[in-house]
């Protein structure tokens, strides 16, 4: 099974957002984790674009897209904070369990 990034509450395999299809869906999961990756956590749109099999300028057009809604949309504002929230929580989590195990 290929590696899975949550993506809106939906999981969208990263087989599926390195696809060439255009779906509505994979469209804005890959605006979310452009704007997320990039804009939030600031990793290098160079390596999300070699994650997900896509040209560096794809990432540039998407994270100008998320940037646009983000300070326009407040419903994609609003969104992108809570996949923020959750992806923040989860890693905290995470960061708690391998400080307690063995």
């Amino acid at each position: 099974m290929g590696a899975t990034l949550r993506i809106n509450a939906l999981l969208l395999p990263a087989s599926d957002l390195s696809s060439p299809l255009r779906t509505s869906e994979l469209i804005r999961g890959r605006i979310e984790l452009t704007i997320l990756a990039v804009g939030r956590f600031g990793l290098r749109s160079s390596e999300i674009a070699t994650l997900i099999n896509k040209h560096p300028s794809s990432l540039t057009r998407w994270l100008n897209v998320g940037t646009h809604l983000n300070g326009h949309d407040r419903a994609f504002r609003n969104r992108i904070d809570r996949l923020d929230n959750q992806i923040s929580a989860a890693a905290l989590d995470n960061a708690s369990m391998r400080r307690v195990a063995p």
